[in-house]
């Protein structure tokens, strides 16, 4: 998300990551993660351009929570998403 972007579409914020899509049963769905929030925190970290959105979540332990601070219709929350264990053979 850049400047013009966010003022073509009417979002307070400038920087962070368009979440465009959810998979269904998927962990950021549980958390009640939709298209159209724009996430701007990974656990309290700002996203900007030298911090990008999946930098800051490759820094999480795998199998940790992590809590992501979403604007959604100029309302800005925490949403915090619960992985799910890993499934053996699975990638």
């Amino acid at each position: 998300l850049d400047d013009a972007r966010a003022a073509q579409v009417g979002l307070p914020v400038t920087r962070g990551a368009a979440i465009i899509g959810v998979e269904s049963g998927s962990p950021a769905a549980e958390a009640g993660i939709t298209p159209g929030d724009v996430v701007v925190a990974v656990n309290g970290v700002a996203i900007n351009i030298d911090r990008p959105f999946v930098n800051l979540l490759a820094a999480v332990p795998t199998g940790s929570e992590v809590r992501l601070t979403v604007v959604r219709d100029g309302v800005t929350r925490d949403v915090t998403v619960r992985p799910r264990p890993a499934t053996p053979g699975v990638p």
